[in-house]
Order: structure tokens, then sequence, then C-alpha cells
């Protein structure tokens, strides 16, 4: 039989099982003990696979999920904690806890301190005496209050440095007063504001002499462009900025601020102008009795205004809703031509105006303004027809490579950008007779282009959800990769934007493709510059630093820890192992024996002198161990009580001037 590479779960099984045979230890359904004694965890990679098989045949088994997720916590910290979750829900009292203690330590790994915490807290729980996952506990803590604080230190020190603290303005408006003030804080005070943007420095390209090093790039600071405040705007150096503007436009001001030590920053303000409120819609389409009408009344300089329509022929009504627009709606009764008047008010200013309305007994488009048109794309739209229900016949002579089919559909290719004023002549049916000429409009959008022409820079972890850009063309647009491989960790979306996050570094080049709405199509190459995130650079070089020092450390402790978590394990194990009365029998034998032993020997004397002194430091040992637990009681009751902002005592008081870290050794059942 041959296996097929597209069962992958089939061949990984039967390695598993074949590499668990292969050991001559195979897993055995009744007793999983048996096969799960005989692995050794010091021999990770082996010790992987086993644990694997043995998982493949119960998995159900909670030990092997511990000992499973403790070798992987150096490799795979993701897996690692998902075995150790599953094992947190063993019945043995003892395994929960040694599995929540490893867990704590993954997360940390994993850079989830208060999931780590969260876990040392519940491995505490079950274990309330448990030296060693107190101290874990206390290490956690420790780090997430020297976080806090630095965070808090940082914080300090940015709103120490000069910063222009203004970044937008209140909206102007042409032809009416403007005062506003600009606002830095930080710095030495005595702020003084200035138009202007930064010199910008490019390099100087270096000459060499034969036989000669190149000397090192000198710096050039190339003269900031020429700015200027909109038209009948002045700026103070105390950061008014007033007048009477002129132009409607938004406005990016760039300004530097200096304060009494000439520290200087640079930033932009962004600044609107709006236009004088007016209505800007100057003519409406023509009305068709006993056909629904629909059109839109503009306005601009205002917000959300209300509107006020007067005049409106029988049929007719207008919308009541705020906003820029009001829309006129209905089936208009009467044939006729009235005067509109229109008011739009937003409670600080207001714009009127006039508008004729015609109301005609014949019949006209569905529609003045078709749907947009892509240049050099082929187009087609079917027009309608507003008016008695009859037959019509549709003529034209075209226009800029569209024209209107006898049916009403519109159909060509647009020769160019722009607006097609499309002639069409309606022809009612014979019983009717008449003839109408219209106008119809086809906005015509230039070929669609990629505009990505420079690096898209990402860092690596960091969510996305960028959208590519174009220019031209006609929405909807669909997106493709033609050429090469998205970024691990990325995904290009039809809808043309790029989502997920990055999982490696390095510069990545691909040729994507777009289509619009009339099947104009585009590529263009695109590149992603990614970089790794600075804290997690950071972080790296941190962490590399206390590995190397932890592992010194590590190694002067093993013996000691061995020692102490033989004595842990042996003070945890069931009941039912402490009681067995044959080995409590056996142990009162040999320890009469040794009593025995000890009574010949000639220095009985000191033997039992150096016995009272093992117990007293015994005694004392279990004194220090109390007092340290009382001491974290009530250090955790000084904690709670604390204002948060003291993070410099905390950090003296409890922390002992250092960061502590958890070590990353797993315990094993």
């Amino acid at each position: 039989m041959m296996l097929r590479s597209q069962n992958p779960t089939w061949l990984r099984t039967l390695i598993l099982l074949f590499v668990a045979i292969s050991f001559h230890a195979p897993v055995q359904a009744a007793d999983p003990w048996a096969f799960f004694n005989n692995i050794d965890t010091t021999d990770t990679a082996t010790a992987k696979v086993r644990l694997e098989a043995l998982l493949l045949e119960h998995p159900g088994f909670y030990p092997a999920h511990f000992n499973l997720g403790t070798v992987l916590m150096s490799s795979d910290r993701d897996t690692a904690a998902s075995h150790l979750e599953t094992a947190t829900a063993s019945p043995s009292i003892t395994l929960q806890h040694d599995a929540w203690y490893n867990l704590a330590l993954a997360r940390f790994g994993q850079g989830r301190l208060e999931d780590a915490m969260a876990a040392a807290t519940k491995a505490l729980t079950l274990q309330p005496k448990n030296d060693e996952t107190t101290k874990l506990r206390d290490e956690l803590r420790r780090i997430a209050l020297v976080r806090a604080n630095e965070a808090r230190l940082q914080a300090e020190a940015e709103a120490k440095k000069l910063k222009l603290v203004s970044t937008t303005l209140p909206d102007g408006h042409v032809g009416e007063k403007y005062d506003q003030r600009l606002q830095a804080r930080g710095g030495a005070g005595n702020f003084r504001f200035a138009l202007g943007a930064p010199p910008t420095p490019t390099p100087a390209a270096p000459t060499t002499a034969a036989g000669t090093a190149p000397p090192a790039p000198v710096a050039v600071t190339t003269p900031p462009p020429a700015v200027a405040l909109p038209a009948g705007m002045t700026l103070d150096a105390d950061g008014r900025l007033h007048g009477l503007p002129q132009t409607a436009g938004r406005h990016d001001l760039p300004i530097v601020v200096n304060d009494s030590t000439d520290t200087n920053v640079h930033g932009v303000v962004t600044w609107v102008i709006q236009p004088a409120p007016a209505i800007i819609t100057t003519t409406l389409p023509e009305a068709i009795v006993g056909s629904p009408y629909e059109a839109a009344i503009s306005s601009v300089g205002l917000h959300n205004p209300k509107w006020t329509v007067t005049g409106l022929p029988p049929g007719l009504k207008a919308a009541v809703e705020p906003g820029p627009q009001v829309r006129i709606s209905g089936i208009p009764t009467t044939p006729g031509t009235v005067t509109l008047t229109v008011r739009a008010d937003d409670g600080e200013r207001h714009a009127n105006g006039t508008l004729p309305l015609t109301a005609s007994d014949t019949f006209a488009p569905d529609v003045a303004v078709l749907p947009p048109a892509t240049a050099w794309a082929a187009y087609a739209h079917q027009l309608g027809v507003r008016g008695t229900p009859q037959a019509y016949r549709w003529t034209s002579v075209g226009a800029g490579g569209i024209t209107c089919k006898e049916n009403g559909q519109v159909t060509g290719t647009p020769e160019q950008a722009g607006n097609i004023e499309l002639p069409v002549t309606i022809h009612a049916a014979a019983a009717d007779g008449r003839s109408r000429n219209h106008l119809v409009t086809i906005p015509v959008n230039p070929p669609p282009v990629i505009d990505e022409a420079t690096p898209i820079a990402l860092h690596t972890k960091q969510a996305i959800n960028r959208p590519l850009k174009v220019t031209g063309g006609t929405p909807p647009y669909t997106w493709t990769v033609h050429q090469g491989l998205m970024p691990p960790g990325l995904r290009l979306d039809p809808d043309g934007v790029v989502r997920g996050a990055a999982s490696e570094i390095g510069d990545v080049k691909l040729t994507v493709a777009l289509e619009d709405r009339w099947q104009a199509r585009t590529q263009s190459e695109i590149t992603f510059s990614i970089t790794k995130r600075p804290d997690d650079e950071q972080k790296d070089d941190k962490k590399k630093e206390e590995d190397k020092q932890e592992q010194k450390d590590q190694q002067k402790q093993d013996k000691q820890e061995q020692n102490k978590d033989q004595q842990q394990a042996d003070n945890n194990k069931p009941q039912d192992q402490q009681k067995d009365p044959s080995k409590d029998q056996q142990k009162q034998q040999d320890q009469q024996q040794k009593d025995q032993a000890q009574q010949n020997q000639p220095d009985q004397q000191q033997k039992g002198a150096s016995d009272k002194e093992q117990q007293a430091e015994q005694k004392a040992e279990q004194a220090a161990q109390r007092a340290q637990v009382l001491n974290q009681a009530a250090a955790d009751r000084w904690l709670d009580n604390l204002p948060k902002e003291d993070r410099d005592v905390l950090r003296y008081q409890l922390l002992e001037g250092g960061q502590l870290k958890p070590r990353q050794d797993g315990k094993t059942w």
C-alpha cells in the first residue's frame, strides 16, 4: 500500500508509532505508566517523539501532557503552553500545581507577564506553603512592578521634552475673522512660535585620493522650502494665528517652537479653511408627471445644516434630516415650472438660494448622469425612460467614443478622461408621436495606476490593515498577486488591503495586479521592507544578557535545587504512598540498626551533639520560612495600599534595587 502525501496525519501517526517501537518500548493501551516511566526527559528530542507517540494512544494522559510541555519550553513555547494547560486539569493536586508552575514559566517566555502571574498565583493556591512557587510569584510580581516603574519614568521624561501640542486647529471660514493660539508644553517655557520646516540633511559624496581611505561622509543641510501662511493670516511669536482667510482649502503648516534655552522642536499643524456658506446646486433635473422623481440640493461651508425648501410642486417633498444635502422626492401630479426657495442653516451660519424646477407631462431619461466609465475600457449602461408607460426608441449621433443604441443601451470605449456629454433623442410610440432631445453626462476616469513607488515599511509582529494605493480607474477594484509571494504572515485580499503580521525581516518584492469595474487592468512591482520592532531588538539584547547570567547562576544552584525538589516531591506524595505500613516498618528497622551502630562507635557523644545542632538549624530554618511568609503577607498588604505613582519607593522597598527573572527550567513529573 502506498502512502499519499496528501494525508500527513496518517503519515505522522505511523512514523511516531514506528519510532516508539524502535525504542523497544511499545505503547501499552492498558498501562501507559509502563511506557511513560521509561522515557528519559533529559534527551529532549527522543522524549518529544516518545511522548507524542504516547499521547496518540492516550490523549487524556495528563502526565504525558505535562512532560511534553516541559521538554518543549525552550524550543516551542506556544505548544508547550498548550500541553501544560491541558495538564492543569489533572485530578492530582501535585500535578496540577507543577503544571501551573511550569505554565507560568512558559507564559513568561512568551512575553505574557500578566498570564504568567495568574498561573503562578493559581499554583500557589494549590500549595500555599511551597517556597519555590512563592519565590516565582514574587519574582514575576517584582518584574511587573519594575516595568511599570520604567514606563512611568519614561512617560515623565517624555512629558518634560519640548513638544508642540497643537496638531489641528478649529476650521476657519472664508471671509470670517479667525483668532486661535498654538499650544506647546515641556522644555524651559517662554515659548516662541514661527513658521518654518527643519532643514533637510543630505549626505555629500566623499572624495578620495589615491592610496587613502575614503573620508567619513559629511552631512550637508539643504535649506527648507519656503512656506507661507494662507492669504490674509498672521502668526505672532506667542503662537496667535489671526486674520481674515480668503481662500478655502486644507493647509499643513510647518511650525518651529523655541523655548528660553533656544531648544527647538518642529511640527505640523493642520488647518482647514471652509468656503463661505453657499448653495452650490444651480439646476435640477426635469420632473415627469406621474413618474417617480429624485434630486439633491447641495451646500458648502456649513456643518450638518437644517434645510427649508418652499415652493415645491404638488406631489414632491423635501427630506427633513440635517446634512450637507437635501433630497427632493415624490411623484409630481401637475405640469408646470416653479421656483424653489432654499435655506440651509447650521445655527451659526446659513445660506440661501433659489432654483427653478420644471414638471413636464412628456418623458425624459431616467438619469441625467450615468455611472462613471474608465478611459479606453469598454463601457455599457442601460438607459430607462421616465414617463407614460409605452414603447420608446432611442437615437444618438454619439460622442467621445460612446453611442446609444435604439433600445437605450449606451456602449462604446471612451477616448479620453473627463466628462462626455452624449446627445440622445427619445421617440415615443406612434400613438404618442412625440420626440424629445436630451443630454446625458458620462464621467470618465483615467486608467488605474498602482501608486506604491516607495517600499512599504513594516515591523515584525505588528498587525496591519493597510490598503494599497491606486489612482484612476473605476471602483470596485479586484486585486491579485500576479508574480511572487507575499511576505510570511501577510496576505493581499481581493479588496486590495494587506492584512496580517509579518514574521520575518527583509525586503520582499512582488508584482500585484488589479482590475477595475470595466476590466481595465494594470500591474506594478511593490516592495515590502520589513524590520524588527525596535522594542523587540532591545528586549532581545536584554534577554541575551539575562540568559547568560541566568545560565551561570543556574549551574551553581543545580545541586541545591535537585535536593530541594526531591524533598518537595516527598512531602507532596499522595497519602497512600506516604503511609505505606511496610515501608514505615522497614524504615524503623533501618533506623534502629543505625542507632545501634552509632551506640557502638567511640564518638557517640560527639555524634549526639552534632544531631542536636542539626535539629536546631532545622528549627531555625523553619522559623525563617514562617517569617518569610509573614513578611510577604505584610508586603502584599503594603503594596495594595501604596499609591500607584510611588514606583521609586516600590522599587527600593520591594525589589532591592534590581530586576529579577524567573528561571526558565521546568519541572518534570
